[in-house]
């Protein structure tokens, strides 16, 4: 589960990093996209990170 997470956080920052220069370029679509990556990773891991806290069983 460790790997999973850091690949999710490792994804988020590659495209809240890209987003800025998508957008200047004036690649909305290419920007919305990095947003929506980003977003999902983050709600991904914070899932992910509940499951391990959870007891075992539940």
């Amino acid at each position: 589960m460790k790997q999973a997470i850091a690949e999710l956080q490792r994804t988020a920052e590659i495209a809240e990093h890209n987003q800025p220069y998508s957008e200047q370029a004036g690649d909305v679509a290419q920007a919305e996209l990095q947003r929506t990556t980003s977003q999902e990773c983050r709600e991904a891991i914070e899932q992910l990170k509940g499951c391990e806290q959870s007891p075992a069983g539940d």
